[in-house]
């Protein structure tokens, strides 16, 4: 009987700690809920770029010809403004890609738990249904 309650009394502190580690994973899924909110507004700001890269090409293209003499200096502004955005861009999508890794693997570490937590429970009910 005492082997039986010690052996209880592991269980329930396993157990205390599964909770808080499922507390823990709750908290990652707010985590992934707001990276996966910040990858949104990534994508919403690499289309919003791309779009007002085009209207500057386009008025750039517009200027160089009302001014042909300033052509030269308007392309080399055009194609430094081309390779900031370009940074920036790629920027955001190796943000992106991280917020998806990290988004991933959190994913994956709540499913272990739960499933980890699952049976500890099953294992917890057998022994209290075997008392």
């Amino acid at each position: 009987m005492h082997d039986i309650e010690t052996e209880n009394q592991k269980l329930r502190e396993t157990l205390e700690g599964y909770t808080q580690e499922i507390a823990e994973v709750k908290n990652h899924e707010v985590t992934i809920k707001a990276l996966k909110e910040k990858i949104e507004e990534y994508e919403e700001t690499l289309k919003k770029q791309a779009k007002e890269l085009g209207q500057e090409e386009r008025r750039e293209g517009e200027k160089e010809e009302k001014e042909g003499e300033e052509e030269g200096q308007l392309h080399n502004n055009h194609a430094e403004e081309e390779s900031q955005q370009q940074e920036k861009q790629e920027s955001v999508v190796s943000n992106l890609e991280e917020a998806n890794r990290k988004a991933q693997s959190l994913q994956t570490a709540l499913e272990a738990t739960q499933a980890e937590l699952l049976e500890l429970k099953s294992k917890y009910d057998e022994e209290s249904t075997a008392k």
